[in-house]
């Protein structure tokens, strides 16, 4: 059973932030639907090249489901938790006073698209959380709510 936490947002990896994957696909099926017809194969050599071909396609379109599926990012009042896995959960949490650092990354996509990767990096741990939509708002958000360090004289 998993633990409920107030004021807290749940983020999963935006499926926007494949659109790479999904041209890759429409190219590779444009290629072959151009390219096949004129490769005159054997039978078994054709039927070899199709079934890699759509074992490629599937991955690549796959792959940003299963992203969604495995991963997902937690923020709450008090820290930031990244929780992957399915049948083996595996968790890691960074409280907000010991966040050293946070930064946002947008490719050229990610700024077309508005997606980007925040990396949280704290005393012992980092997360990274990729393929976030609107990332500016989230990295604000935890900004806000990083508490200032009192200097020691």
């Amino acid at each position: 059973m998993e633990k409920e936490y107030n004021l807290s947002i749940t983020y999963k990896t935006s499926r926007i932030s494949y659109v790479f994957n999904y041209v890759l696909v429409l190219l590779i099926i444009l290629l072959l639907a151009i390219l096949y017809p004129s490769l005159n194969l054997s039978e078994t050599i054709s039927a070899v090249f199709v079934f890699i071909s759509f074992i490629v396609i599937l991955i690549l379109f796959v792959e940003p489901q299963w992203e969604r599926i495995l991963r997902r990012y937690i923020i709450t009042d008090t820290e930031v938790i990244k929780i992957e896995g399915i049948l083996r959960k595996n968790k890691i949490s960074i409280p907000m006073e010991k966040i050293a650092d946070i930064n946002l990354k947008k490719g050229i996509l990610g700024r077309i698209f508005n997606f980007g990767n925040i990396k949280i990096t704290g005393f012992k741990n980092k997360i990274e959380m990729k393929g976030i939509r609107y990332p500016e708002k989230v990295y604000e958000l935890i900004r806000g709510r990083i508490k200032p360090r009192k200097k020691e004289d």
